[in-house]
């Protein structure tokens, strides 16, 4: 009897411990975070939090932060903090999320947002609602792998010459997780290994050959001339490393410059007076150079005669007999500057009138400033002469 009852005991015993690793196990979830393995109790209040790392200042950023919806669910929107950017300067969604998502961005900002020196991109509070298992970190649209970022994750950047970048590939991301069980250490997550089946004649499949992610797309421009005349022309070439698909090339105002692009080499038009930037693009990887466009100097030249005129009567003097005019751009228009009261000029015929009653045999000089306007490929110039103008 007495060996009854103490098989009876330990069963219950045995019972008890299943029991309490039952309801252990219950309330618990598995949380993964860059890479380690959290254990957590259901009711906790977890701190997500991720530093951000740049070579440039960020003008614009947009991101997709996944989660287990089943697992967590997000605090409350008093539990966002994004302290270097400034919680007013974010727009973010997590009520209708698509496949677990929490996506943010922030856009316009009066001033890029340094986190050259490494800052808090963003901190968020999750609630463990239920046991299970499941990542946070940041999701790549295309396969939807936690951790990766994307070209669907975005940060914008501003460089010397003030021109936008779309994408800033070299950013690093730094992920910590607050509020597990501190007597639970957590574990570096391990991938398990592929098992090959044998074929039916007990001979191994053959290896399965690994994967090797792509050397990544670089690109780099280099302009023959910076700065060329309206009408004028260089070329600007693209040096593509692993390059995927065509190269494009793209002016930020088609009315200053225009692009003709053959290949890795594109041919720049200037249009009008101003400052352009030509991107070159190939597999998302952008890069940029600045262009300036000039008028060219207006090439007029001006020449006087000897003329004269009556002492007794008024007289007009043509323009084609005081004035010989070439290559002028733009409209021309005469101005006088000094001379006899008597005498004047048309501003835009550029004839010139003598009163009557000036000294018959004197010689009168009328100092004349001749102006061409230019136009959209020349510059306005201006040139002062004298005619002489002798009475008779």
């Amino acid at each position: 009897m007495k060996k009854l009852i103490a098989i009876f005991i330990a069963a219950l015993m045995v019972i008890g411990c299943f029991s309490v690793m039952a309801a252990s196990a219950a309330d618990t979830a598995l949380i993964t975070v860059d890479g380690k393995t959290y254990t957590v109790d259901i009711g906790n209040t977890l701190t997500y939090t991720v530093n951000l790392k740049t070579l440039h200042k960020i003008t614009n950023g947009e991101f997709y932060l996944g989660y287990p919806q089943s697992v967590l669910s997000i605090a409350n929107d008093s539990d966002f903090d994004f302290p270097v950017v400034g919680k007013n300067s974010v727009t973010y969604n997590y009520n209708e999320n698509i496949n677990n998502e929490f996506r943010f961005n922030f856009s316009n900002q009066a001033n890029p947002i340094d986190f050259t020196n490494d800052g808090v991109l963003v901190t968020i509070n999750f609630t463990v609602i239920a046991a299970g298992s499941g990542s946070i970190g940041f999701i790549n649209e295309t396969s939807s792998v936690p951790g990766e970022l994307t070209r669907e994750t975005v940060l914008s950047w501003v460089d010397t010459d003030y021109s936008i970048n779309d994408e800033l590939s070299n950013a690093t991301f730094t992920e910590t997780l607050t509020g597990y069980n501190t007597d639970v250490q957590p574990s570096e997550v391990t991938q398990p290994s592929e098992v090959t089946q044998p074929t039916e004649a007990t001979q191994p499949t053959e290896a399965t050959q690994s994967t090797v992610a792509p050397d990544p797309t670089t690109i780099s421009v280099k302009a023959a001339k910076t700065s060329i005349y309206v009408d004028g022309t260089t070329k600007v070439t693209a040096t593509v490393n692993n390059p995927v698909g065509a190269t494009t090339f793209k002016s930020s105002n088609t009315g200053v410059a225009t692009v003709k692009a053959s290949g890795n080499v594109a041919t720049i038009t200037g249009k009008k007076a101003g400052s352009v930037t030509i991107t070159a693009t190939n597999n998302g990887k952008s890069a940029s150079v600045k262009i300036k466009v000039s008028k060219k100097a207006n090439p007029m030249t001006v020449k006087t005669k000897a003329c004269s005129a009556k002492a007794k009567k008024n007289t007009t003097i043509k323009k084609a007999t005081a004035f010989t005019i070439k290559n002028a751009k733009g409209t021309v228009t005469f101005k006088k500057t000094s001379g006899d009261k008597k005498i004047t000029i048309n501003k835009k015929s550029g004839n010139i009138t003598v009163k009557k009653g000036l000294k018959k045999g004197k010689t009168f000089k009328l100092k004349v400033k001749v102006t061409a306007a230019g136009n959209t490929a020349y510059n306005a110039s201006t040139k002062a002469v004298t005619v002489k103008i002798k009475i008779k």
